[in-house]
């Protein structure tokens, strides 16, 4: 990422989404999307640490707030 370099090399900063945007004559939210797909996907499955021989999944950290606790409750038993 050139322009990133750049920017840092002259500013001592790293550079804001609207910075780099404003260098490429590009839309903000253009930039965003290139720089979203730059990151590699993580797997639901991936552990995220380990305490004492159990992992914590990121899967385990997900939260589905259409629904209620009293119903995951109620379909463990």
């Amino acid at each position: 990422m050139l322009i990133r370099e750049q920017f840092i090399r002259e500013h001592n900063q790293e550079p804001t989404i609207k910075e780099i945007a404003a260098q490429l004559n590009k839309k903000e939210e253009d930039v965003l999307y290139a720089l979203e797909a730059l990151y590699e996907p993580m797997s639901l499955h991936e552990p995220l640490h380990q305490d004492v021989g159990e992992s914590v999944y990121f899967l385990n950290q997900l939260k589905d707030s259409s629904t209620s606790e009293d119903l995951w409750t109620t379909l463990r038993e």
